[in-house]
């Protein structure tokens, strides 16, 4: 149970230092623009065609960034189930995401992490 609560640990800090929300952003914007770009009525269907083909591929660059940073933040628990099989269940990974009363007890302990860390992260911020 300790591996798996180091591994959400790692995961929430991985999270908090990565520009995931911002990729996502870029996402919606990119999205936007393009069905803007296809419901202007004073382009021509060439420069439409075009700007479709740039903004799509603007959009799969964006989408393969902001899947590999969810793959990166993923990597932490990824690891400790993977090292709890190798190691025959020993760490307890795998019980504790299966367990109730452990994962009562990592939910507590993520969200309590998360927000002590969040109030100091505002409070240590120079005003």
């Amino acid at each position: 149970m300790i591996a798996l609560l180091l591994a959400i640990l790692i995961a929430i800090e991985t999270v908090r230092r990565l520009p995931l929300i911002a990729s996502f952003r870029t996402i919606a914007a990119l999205g936007r623009r393009s069905s803007a770009l296809l419901a202007h009525r004073g382009a021509s269907d060439w420069s439409k065609g075009r700007g479709a083909r740039i903004l799509s591929a603007r959009l799969f660059g964006s989408s393969l960034r902001a899947g590999l940073l969810i793959l990166l933040i993923a990597a932490p628990l990824a690891a400790a189930i993977v090292t709890d099989l190798l190691l025959g269940r020993r760490l307890g990974a795998l019980t504790a995401l299966t367990d109730w009363q452990s994962r009562l007890i990592i939910l507590a302990a993520t969200i309590s992490y998360a927000l002590v860390r969040h109030r100091l992260a505002k409070r240590l911020q120079p005003h």
